[in-house]
């Protein structure tokens, strides 16, 4: 009995998932032991990261703690909350490491999850299963996925959900009048998971959804359906903490973005929030003896330098802002891999051909080649290609510019989206030229070569 091909790549994607994450799971077994701790493939855990609130209050209060959460989106912490409860009574240091070993399986579920997409997306394109699959492979290898796969940030989270939401979108350029349902739980994921994905961000989905011609009424319905989830979220966020920015440490951010030169006030106890408030507002260090940004007094830091921020912006002329774009981008075009060292990634016999091609001269040589091949195979098609550029567009802008020293990171969000773009390119390619190499030896011999020349 034949199975539907939709069956069949779902369940090809099934097993590209369960052997990348099986694979996974035996490298970080064996790198595991060589490690500073036997714990972490990193320099910190992730009490330390400054997005990061603590476990005690996670473990302590944890509906309370995220409801007070402004320094980040809360889906991170509220993994790390679910096994804060899970492991009970802990000295703190050991569950920091519970929770860190529970967020390694995580993430290499999502790892997982991604190669599966990659190899998914490639099926529908169109490339024969054992090519699709040695891709996604090749892809899995990428010392950037690993490395990501081991840092207990929201970094590799961020990419799967970016590649989701770009796979979505092509999927509807191929059948408009398909479920948005999975495109609008990859949006709201994408924006409770990281910053980057502010309420801009809906609108540049709801206009790539207008290039594709998508019905009205489905258009409308995701419109709302996003609109009143973004605006609910942002009125709380308003009522508490006085933006609708998802994280407060926007400012930090774009101080950073243009290389201004703007410092925080010492923190300290303001006395301007005398009402009692919960503990991951007003306990100044973490755990491990790392500052807690998300007390009350960051606020007032925060506000300062977004003042700073738009008096350097005003002040400034164009050229310098071009200027300190440029380094971004030059930092952005740098190894993802390089972003921190990394056992895994530091013994990758591979790491360097992978890092010479996406990167640098490589990566922007290659890159203008495939969109040569994707115009002259889109050219009929120019709104499906602009639908896809539009929230490819706003990450990467956003990457440059809201980031100085860590925009290499930011340019994994894309990198398995560039991956399989570049793979279809050549793929069509190398087709097209085969089938032109065909056509001219299969061709009748023209009239002169019939009469001996």
């Amino acid at each position: 009995m034949l199975r539907p091909p939709r069956l069949r790549r779902t369940r090809r994607g099934l097993v590209v998932f369960a052997a990348a994450f099986v694979l996974l799971e035996i490298i970080e077994s064996y790198v595991r032991p060589t490690t500073a701790d036997g714990v972490h493939f990193q320099a910190w855990s992730s009490e330390t990261l400054m997005q990061s609130v603590s476990v005690r209050e996670l473990r302590e209060s944890p509906l309370e703690t995220l409801w007070y959460l402004h320094v980040q989106p809360p889906v991170h912490n509220a993994i790390r909350a679910v096994f804060a409860g899970l492991h009970g009574d802990r000295p703190w240091g050991d569950l920091v490491n519970d929770v860190d070993r529970d967020l390694y399986h995580v993430w290499a579920l999502a790892s997982a999850a991604l190669a599966a997409l990659v190899f998914v997306w490639l099926r529908k394109l169109g490339l024969p299963r054992a090519l699709a699959a040695m891709l996604s492979l090749i892809w899995f290898l990428h010392p950037a996925n690993l490395g990501y796969a081991t840092l207990l940030d929201s970094t590799l989270l961020s990419a799967l959900m970016t590649v989701w939401i770009i796979y979505e979108v092509w999927s509807l350029s191929r059948a408009p009048r398909g479920s948005l349902l999975p495109l609008g739980c990859a949006v709201l994921l994408a924006y409770f998971t990281r910053s980057l994905y502010q309420w801009p961000f809906v609108a540049v989905i709801l206009g790539s959804l207008l290039l594709l011609k998508v019905p009205r009424r489905n258009l409308v319905a995701f419109g709302a359906v996003l609109v009143t989830v973004v605006g609910l979220y942002s009125l709380k966020q308003e009522l508490l903490f006085g933006t609708v920015a998802t994280s407060t440490l926007r400012g930090t951010n774009l101080v950073n973005g243009i290389g201004a030169k703007c410092e925080p006030p010492a923190s300290g106890p303001s006395g301007a929030h005398a009402r009692p408030s919960p503990a991951v507002l007003t306990r100044p260090q973490k755990t491990d003896g790392s500052t807690n940004l998300n007390h009350l007094d960051r606020l007032d830091a925060e506000r300062e330098l977004m003042a700073c921020f738009r008096r350097t912006l005003a002040e400034r002329p164009l050229t310098a802002l071009w200027t300190a774009w440029k380094d971004n981008f030059e930092i952005y075009i740098r190894p993802s891999s390089a972003y921190w060292p990394n056992p895994i990634v530091d013994h990758a016999a591979w790491r360097r051909p992978f890092d010479d091609t996406f990167s640098k001269d490589n990566l922007l040589w290659i890159s203008f080649f495939a969109a040569l091949l994707t115009v002259r195979r889109m050219r009929r098609r120019p709104r499906a290609a602009l639908a896809m550029l539009l929230p490819v567009a706003y990450v990467f802008a956003v990457s440059v510019t809201a980031e100085h020293g860590e925009n290499m990171r930011f340019k994994f969000f894309l990198e398995p989206a560039v991956f399989v773009w570049w793979a279809a390119s050549a793929y069509f390619t190398a087709r097209d030229l085969h089938r032109m190499w065909r056509l001219a030896r299969e061709a009748p011999p023209s009239l002169s070569e019939a009469r001996g020349g």
